[in-house]
C-alpha cells in the first residue's frame, strides 16, 4: 500500500514538472491583463493627454496661415496740447486790401474792408471716436511655414512617445504577471514537497516502531520539514509583493485577485540577423531620433529664412468723428501692404544658424551610439534566451535522473538498506530540481518578453 501511494507521488511529481514546459501558451487571460492595463494606466493618460495637447499646439499652428480679424473702437476726451495755427489771414488779406482799392477806385466803396484774421485750432480734437474693422492677413512669412512644419513633427513624436511607454508597459505586465505565476507556482511545489516530507515521516515512524532505523531519522524528518516552512514563508511574501506591483501597473487595489494560469511558450526564435535587422528598422527610439532630425532641418531652414522680409496686407474699414454717426460721410477704408525686413541683427541669424547644425551634429552622434546600445541590448537578450533554454534542458534531463535515483533510494530505505544521509542527499537533490527547472521556466518566458521589447517585433518562429 505504501509502495503504491510513494508512486503515485513519485508520477505525479515527474508529470508536474514535465507540463510545466510541455504545455501550449494560453494568451487570452494575460492578453486581457494587458488590454486592461493599457486602459486604465495613470502614466499613460498623462502621456495621451500630452499627445492630445501636441495636436492642439499643431492646430494652432496651422491657424497662424489664416488673417486675422479685430474690431477696434476708440474714443477720445482731450484737452490742451499743440494748438495748430492756420495763417489764412496773412495769405489772403493783402489780395483783398488790392481788392478793395481797386473797388474804390471804380466808385465801389466797401465799408468796412474784408480784413481775416489768422485761424488758431487745437491738434487734438476735444472729442473724437474712431471705430473701425482690421484684416490682417501673411502673404509671405518664412517663420509661420516653418513652425508649423516643427510642430507637426512634435506631435508624431508625442505620438512615438505614447507609443514606446506602450511597448515597455505591456512588457513590465508581463514580466509581472509571469513572476506572480513564478511565485505561486513555487508555493505549489512546496506544498507537494511537504506532502512527499510528511510520507517520509510517516514511513520512518513506521521504520522505527519495527526497529528497522533509530530516532534520528525521526528527528531530521521532522527538521527537514520545519526547514520547508520557513520557505513557505518567503514563498507567501513573494506571492504578496509579486500580486501588488502587478495590480500596481493595471491600477487596480494592490490585493486584487488575479488570475493564475499556467503559460508556456516556443522557443524558437527568430535568427539573430533577422531580429537585429528589425529592431533598427522598428525601435521607436530610432524613428523619434528620425523626428527630432527633420525638426533641426526644419529650425536650420527658419534661421535662414530670417533674413529675408515678411510680408503682410492688411484692410482697414471704420467710422470716424466727433460723433457716433455712422453714414457714407464718416466712414473710411484703407488697405496696405506692410514688408518687414530684419536687414541687420548683430549676426544673430548666423549664430543661430550655427547652433542648429551644432544640434544636427549631436544628434548625428546621438544616434550612432542608440544603434550601438540597440544592438549591444539585442545580442544580451538574444543569448539571455539561448542560454535559459540550454539550462532548462539540462535541468529537465537532470529532474529525470534524479527522480529515477530516488525511486530506487527510496525504496531501499524502506527497506533499511541505505543510509539516512545518501537517502536525504537524493530526496534533496530531486527536491532541488524541481526547484530551479521551474524557476528557470518562467526564467525562461520573462527573457522571451524582454527579446521581444528589445527586438521590437514578434520574435518566435511558426
Amino acid at each position: 500500500m505504501e509502495l503504491l501511494i510513494m508512486k503515485q507521488i513519485m508520477n505525479k511529481l515527474l508529470l508536474f514538472s514535465l507540463l510545466l514546459f510541455c504545455f501550449q501558451t494560453h494568451a487570452q487571460v494575460l492578453d486581457e491583463y494587458v488590454e486592461y492595463g493599457l486602459e486604465s494606466n495613470l502614466a499613460i493618460k498623462q502621456k495621451e493627454a500630452d499627445y492630445r495637447k501636441s495636436l492642439l499646439v499643431l492646430k494652432e499652428a496651422k491657424g497662424l496661415f489664416y488673417p486675422t480679424i479685430t474690431l477696434d473702437a476708440r474714443y477720445s476726451l482731450s484737452t490742451g496740447g499743440r494748438i495748430i495755427e492756420f495763417p489764412i489771414g496773412d495769405l489772403l488779406n493783402p489780395v483783398y486790401a488790392n481788392l478793395n482799392n481797386l473797388y474804390q477806385l471804380h466808385g465801389f466803396p466797401t465799408d468796412p474792408p474784408i480784413v481775416l484774421d489768422n485761424e488758431e485750432f487745437p491738434f487734438y480734437r476735444p472729442k473724437e471716436q474712431e471705430t473701425k474693422i482690421r484684416l490682417i492677413q501673411p502673404l509671405f512669412n518664412p517663420q509661420i511655414y516653418f513652425n508649423q512644419k516643427i510642430q507637426n513633427k512634435l506631435s508624431e513624436s508625442a505620438q512615438i512617445s505614447l507609443d514606446l511607454y506602450k511597448k515597455n508597459l505591456v512588457a513590465e505586465i508581463k514580466i509581472a504577471y509571469y513572476n506572480f505565476q513564478k511565485a505561486s507556482q513555487y508555493k505549489l511545489l512546496l506544498e507537494d514537497i511537504k506532502l512527499l516530507l510528511n510520507e517520509n515521516l510517516r514511513v520512518n515512524e513506521s521504520l522505527f516502531k519495527n526497529d528497522k532505523v533509530t530516532i534520528d531519522h525521526i528527528y531530521r524528518s521532522q527538521a527537514e520539514i520545519s526547514k520547508l516552512d520557513q520557505e513557505f514563508s518567503e514563498a507567501d511574501k513573494g506571492i504578496q509583493m509579486t500580486k501588488a506591483y502587478f495590480n500596481f501597473l493595471l491600477n487596480k487595489p494592490l490585493d486584487s485577485e488575479i488570475t493564475n494560469e499556467s503559460a508556456s511558450q516556443n522557443t524558437e526564435v527568430l535568427p539573430m540577423d533577422h531580429l537585429q535587422k528589425s529592431a533598427l528598422s522598428t525601435r521607436e527610439e530610432l524613428t523619434q531620433l528620425n523626428k527630432y532630425s527633420q525638426i533641426l532641418n526644419y529650425k536650420l531652414k527658419m534661421d535662414q529664412y530670417n533674413a529675408t522680409p515678411n510680408i503682410i496686407a492688411v484692410v482697414d474699414y471704420g467710422f470716424q468723428g466727433e460723433k457716433y454717426t455712422f453714414n457714407n460721410e464718416s466712414d473710411f477704408a484703407m488697405a496696405s501692404l506692410v514688408l518687414s525686413w530684419d536687414i541687420f541683427k548683430g549676426f544673430q541669424n548666423a549664430s543661430k544658424t550655427q547652433q542648429t547644425k551644432i544640434d544636427q551634429e549631436i544628434l548625428s552622434l546621438r544616434e550612432k551610439e542608440l544603434k550601438a546600445q540597440i544592438e549591444l541590448q539585442l545580442m544580451n537578450a538574444y543569448y539571455d534566451v539561448e542560454s535559459i533554454n540550454n539550462k532548462r534542458t539540462a535541468a529537465t534531463q537532470e529532474l529525470i535522473a534524479a527522480t529515477q535515483s530516488f525511486k530506487i533510494i527510496n525504496k531501499k530505505h524502506k527497506e533499511g538498506l541505505v543510509s539516512l544521509l545518501e537517502y536525504l542527499d537524493s530526496q534533496n537533490t530531486t527536491n532541488r530540481a524541481r526547484k530551479q527547472l521551474l524557476l528557470l521556466q518562467y526564467d525562461l518566458l520573462i527573457s522571451l518578453v524582454e527579446l521581444e521589447k528589445v527586438a521590437g517585433t514578434t520574435i518566435i518562429t511558426d
